[in-house]
């Protein structure tokens, strides 16, 4: 992770900017480049898109995406070609992901090629925990232990890292992923010590960082190194 973010601090200046965490239902302003294309992602294929005529805004629609691009103008004289410019003013569109709809403000400014990330946060939690409700409390455990384990969130979840850390027993024990959705929080777990342990489930109850626990996985109960742990927290209120 930390030899990506190095990289992503090489790269020289002029790679593409990128805008995250736009929501629908809300009308929010963007700058976009002026002159090169510009891309936005929604988090479901785009079903529909509007715009005035009078901004003449060239585009195209692929699943999620939507490529974008503010009109070259044309300045004349008797007739005859004298200059383009491009495109210094904003313009108003809106998207139609899903069930979400989008309102944008793109404010043309020169700068390079911008890409835009959609979120539907509620949309999200809506559809996690219609997924929560049509499995079996066993599937369920099963699959959120499972998505960690490939490191692949179920659809509709939150995975990212973390840094919680204790000592339990001269165990250090470290949180590394966690997966959140349908009122549920699931953590991984990293245990390491330096000598051979036994350790149960239920001991790991006791963990300050752990509350409302539904579900317990220890790989290896008696280990020396290091070894891995899933554990299930829910519902949250």
């Amino acid at each position: 992770m930390r030899l990506l973010l190095l990289l992503f601090l090489l790269l020289p200046a002029y790679v593409h900017s990128a805008t995250t965490g736009i929501e629908p239902e809300v009308v929010t302003t963007i700058e976009m480049s002026r002159s090169d294309m510009n891309r936005i992602v929604c988090p479901y294929p785009i079903t529909d898109f509007a715009t005035s005529k009078e901004n003449n805004m060239t585009y195209k629609i692929s699943g999620n995406n939507l490529f974008i691009k503010f009109p070259v103008i044309a300045v004349t004289k008797d007739g005859e070609l004298i200059e383009k410019k491009y495109f210094n003013g904003y313009a108003e569109v809106h998207l139609v992901c899903g069930d979400a709809v989008y309102s944008l403000i793109l404010q043309a400014e020169q700068k390079k090629t911008e890409t835009v990330y959609l979120s539907d946060t509620a949309g999200k939690m809506k559809k996690a925990n219609e997924y929560v409700r049509s499995k079996s409390y066993e599937d369920l455990i099963t699959e959120f232990i499972q998505a960690l384990i490939e490191n692949k969130p179920l659809n509709d979840f939150y995975m990212d890292e973390s840094d919680e850390k204790e000592t339990y027993r001269g165990i250090d024990i470290s949180v590394s992923r966690v997966m959140v959705g349908g009122g549920y929080v699931v953590k991984e777990l990293i245990l390491e010590s330096k000598e051979k342990v036994s350790l149960t489930d239920t001991e790991l109850l006791k963990l300050r960082m752990l509350s409302n626990v539904k579900a317990v996985a220890l790989l290896s109960p008696t280990f020396a190194g290091i070894t891995k742990a899933y554990v299930v927290q829910g519902k949250i209120k």
